[in-house]
């Protein structure tokens, strides 16, 4: 099944509720959308790894289908590479946990999962660079942003700016800017960082050049260590299905959970109007459907994820 269909089923059976609000498709996709990625690391759980080599207490993920909201979540074992080229387990610690001092005095090497954030102002000199087929170079001016090669942001409140603005091209920085993800590429100096954005040949002539203003957030998912480490680590995580590239994308759940995803939308969609009596009954029936999924389907698979951390580690 493809989005577009599950949309108009959704509204369809929407219908009938006598909502005192209109069911738009962006709302239905907005939860629908984050239903299908949920249901998805519950239930079907592909199962990916990366290798990552730290130099000291942090490493950021590189793996676009961990770099997510949802990357804490997908996260289920952590193994290292030891001197002698042998996989050792390395725990889960919470960060609350974690003691301060130095590496001598902390025996065991641990992981917990944490998202870098810090904010800035793009300056009104932040500028677009010649097109280049569909790419242009973003560089932003933002003083002591303070960020990293790797580190990633979310841009918003893109505003033309400069002594030539361009507002006509406004609709263009909303499209592919405004509150758009991008990785820093370089950092020339302590007050400018770099970003490639991605559009259309056609858009990406018209913003040659652009200056623009606007804010920034770093959006950095990393795995730190309670002791610094320069061995190799394998990270095994459930990665996220499919994305959404349109409408028409073929969902990447199996029909039974497609089914599940549409009636945690049914309830969603009820509780805003707080209908309990009508949203309570959708859930559960959701609720129903992984479960009888997971007895068929996975009744024999190992799932360490669910398991508490002392076990995994005595396993």
């Amino acid at each position: 099944m493809r989005y577009l269909e599950a949309y108009d089923l959704i509204s369809t059976a929407l219908m009938s509720g006598n909502l005192p609000f209109p069911t738009t498709e962006p709302l239905i996709a907005q939860f629908f959308d984050d239903h299908v990625i949920n249901v998805s690391l519950r239930c079907s759980q592909k199962v990916n790894s990366e290798e990552l080599t730290p130099s000291a207490t942090n490493i950021a993920f590189t793996n676009s289908d961990i770099q997510s909201n949802k990357f804490a979540s997908q996260v289920f074992k952590v193994e290292r590479t030891d001197s002698n080229g042998n996989k050792v387990g390395v725990p889960f610690i919470p960060e609350s946990a974690v003691l301060t001092g130095n590496d001598d005095t902390i025996a065991h090497l641990g992981y917990y999962l944490k998202t870098d954030i810090s904010r800035g102002d793009m300056l009104v000199t932040t500028l677009f660079a010649a097109a280049d087929t569909i790419y242009n170079t973003l560089t932003v001016k933002s003083t002591a942003h303070g960020l990293d090669v790797g580190d990633y942001v979310i841009l918003s409140e893109v505003l033309s700016a400069g002594g030539a603005p361009v507002p006509a091209n406004q609709v263009y920085y909303d499209e592919f800017v405004n509150q758009k993800r991008f990785e820093v590429l370089t950092t020339a100096d302590a007050d400018t960082f770099t970003v490639l954005v991605t559009s259309d040949a056609t858009v990406a002539a018209a913003l040659a050049a652009d200056t623009i203003s606007g804010k920034w957030v770093e959006d950095t998912k990393k795995i730190y260590f309670n002791k610094s480490t320069s061995n190799t680590v394998t990270v095994y995580y459930y990665a996220l299905p499919e994305a959404k590239n349109s409408n028409k994308t073929k969902i990447d759940l199996p029909d039974q959970l497609i089914t599940a995803a549409m009636h945690y939308t049914f309830a969603d969609i009820y509780f805003l109007t707080s209908n309990l009596e009508l949203g309570g009954p959708h859930r559960n029936l959701a609720n129903s459907i992984e479960e009888e999924f997971m007895k068929i389907n996975r009744s024999k698979e190992a799932m360490q994820d669910i398991l508490p951390a002392p076990l995994q580690d005595f396993i």
